[in-house]
């Protein structure tokens, strides 16, 4: 069970990347508001050196992951899954000893909700914007993880839109 209180670390904590598939753009609502909050979180998770995972879900029959989120780039590991949770096999392992998540993505009432419960059950601080463990904001989640005006990385925080 998680703690009441979970602070964010650069050190444990890894950005995890739901199904942010091109094919869903026509019918998920404000899905280019929901990449631009992931893109902003994939920029910080890099400047943070922060691990990142993504999945796609059935990826033969629904594509690959937006182009404007530029995975390849960020060298983030993508896993293909046909379960509706996150937390299959490889990502479990690429999790390593992370006690934290930041998670974010689409089919919240599906994908995110039962990837949340699989990492509560695992002992794992889930932080996100809605219905989960630690309610926040990816401004919230990256001003934790900077923890001070006096980290040498502020000045490139305060630049990301």
């Amino acid at each position: 069970m998680s703690p009441a209180i979970s602070r964010l670390s650069p050190s444990n904590t890894v950005l995890l990347l739901c199904d942010l598939q091109e094919k869903f753009r026509p019918t998920i609502k404000y899905f280019d508001a929901i990449v631009k909050v992931s893109k902003r979180l994939i920029d910080a998770a890099n400047l943070f050196e922060m691990k990142i995972i993504a999945t796609e879900q059935s990826p033969k029959d629904l594509g690959h992951s937006v182009s404007e989120l530029e995975l390849a780039k960020h060298n983030v590991q993508v896993f293909e899954k046909t379960n509706f949770s996150m937390c299959i096999p490889p990502v479990i392992e690429a999790l390593g000893s992370a006690k934290s998540v930041i998670l974010c993505g689409i089919e919240t009432h599906v994908c995110i909700l039962h990837t949340a419960f699989d990492l509560l059950e695992k002992g794992i601080n889930v932080h996100m914007e809605r219905a989960g463990a630690v309610l926040t904001t990816s401004e919230c989640a990256i001003l934790s993880l900077l923890g001070s005006s006096d980290h040498p990385k502020y000045p490139e925080v305060q630049k990301m839109k």
